[in-house]
């Protein structure tokens, strides 16, 4: 099939202006708590990580097969995998096994306007965090940084670098783990969108982050204001056209908290907010397609006031930077 522009890759595209840095930090390793075991000494495996309230879980996941491995078997019987949807899962709150990394991570997520983690994985026994933001951020996190460098043994900052394009990100996560962008659309019921003209919406980003403030995001503005839709408080500009917020939009905050109550790694959701509709993409595993597929199918049960609709679902293409 050739290349053909999608609404997922043009969304994608419209807020590559909104992070302009990347950062990407490991530690030593996560162990658990009572045996000290580390874990993935020998492979890689990748690890999503939510943050609701006061509670930081992660999930480290690979597909059915991967137990042929001799490596691998050892460690799921050591950490007590679960096989569902075809995936090996181990479910962990990150809190009880490390105060520090926990605590780390949701302080920078929650305190920087414009952090977000994009992207994390074990590889080799050492865990590793992706990071974006804007560079208005940038002073605040290098202080942080060096403040801090002995936080944890074995902390260091891999790169942190200015970044081209936000597709760049997806390149990298894409080579690594293949990934499904799920396109949704959220509009007040009986307001007619037909989603074809985006050309007057914000861009933004959403954290995967929840709190009593609601769900933390990041809008490429120009000058508009916020599209009421997303219930946006606590506005700050970051730069010119660039404004943080939190959203308390119930269907946003819905889809947070379930994708963590359902364990579905998602690497960092966008989308377009205008006045009729928000369109959202929420990127996740190829293998967790049919996961999201039925968290969606219960949000359209349960929230009559809003319509809710599937507007793609694509796979991305990364050696053309596109969607087939």
């Amino acid at each position: 099939m050739g290349k053909r522009l999608t609404l997922a890759s043009e969304i994608l595209d419209r807020i590559s202006g909104i992070m302009d840095y990347e950062m990407l930090v490991s530690t030593s390793g996560i162990r658990e708590a009572d045996s000290n075991f580390m874990w993935a000494t020998t492979f890689r495996a990748p690890v999503g990580i939510n943050f609701i309230n006061d509670k930081v879980s992660i999930i480290l996941f690979l597909p059915e097969g991967s137990e042929s491995s001799k490596d691998v078997n050892l460690f799921f019987n050591r950490v007590g995998a679960k096989l569902q949807d075809g995936l090996w899962q181990v479910r962990r709150n990150l809190t009880e096994l490390s105060d520090v990394y926990g605590s780390a991570l949701k302080l920078g997520v929650s305190t920087f306007r414009s952090l977000m983690v994009d992207y994390s994985y074990i590889h080799k026994g050492r865990y590793h965090a992706h990071f974006t933001f804007n560079s208005r951020d940038l002073m605040d996190i290098s202080s942080l940084i060096v403040t801090y460098s002995d936080l944890a043994d074995g902390y260091r900052v891999e790169y942190m670098r200015r970044l081209k394009n936000h597709s760049q990100v997806y390149d990298w996560i894409n080579a690594r783990d293949k990934v499904t962008n799920v396109t949704l659309q959220i509009a007040r019921e009986g307001v007619h969108s037909d989603g074809n003209d985006p050309s007057h919406d914000v861009p933004f980003i959403l954290a995967n982050f929840l709190d009593e403030r609601g769900t933390k995001g990041i809008a490429l503005s120009n000058g508009k204001a916020l599209s009421q839709l997303l219930q946006s408080h606590e506005e700050s500009s970051i730069a010119e056209h660039i404004t943080s917020f939190w959203s308390t939009n119930e269907v946003l905050t819905y889809l947070v908290s379930r994708l963590a109550s359902n364990y579905i790694v998602i690497y960092g959701m966008y989308g377009l907010a205008g006045n009729d509709s928000i369109k959202l993409v929420i990127p996740v595993p190829v293998q967790q397609t049919t996961a999201l597929m039925m968290l969606l199918k219960d949000a359209m049960a349960d929230f009559t006031k809003w319509d809710l609709k599937l507007l793609e679902i694509t796979d991305y293409d990364v050696e053309y930077g596109q969607y087939e």
